[in-house]
């Protein structure tokens, strides 16, 4: 239970603000493009350092699950990507 309270607090609310304040600046492309592209690097980093470190191996302990977690990554990026907009003009 705790990890599924974290895993929605981290991905609503902490890689959310990561996205909009950082990443959004320096990622090409249009903005979903862009929120894609965080999404599948949120994903490397869970198939190769979290999921081992939670003791699943590579890819959550076998392919047909590293590729739903591809896919879901994809699509929480391209949903972050439209919902965050335009990069902001910096002065």
């Amino acid at each position: 239970m705790m990890g599924m309270i974290m895993h929605l607090l981290l991905g609503i609310v902490i890689f959310s603000l990561a996205y909009a304040s950082v990443a959004r600046q320096w990622l090409p492309g249009p903005n979903v493009a862009r929120g894609i592209l965080w999404g599948l690097v949120l994903w490397i980093v869970a198939m190769f350092v979290m999921s081992p470190m939670m003791g699943k191996g590579l890819f959550m302990g076998g392919m047909p699950q590293g590729v739903a977690a591809f896919f879901a990554h994809a699509v929480y990026g391209a949903l972050l990507g439209s919902i965050a907009g335009k990069r902001v003009a910096r002065a």
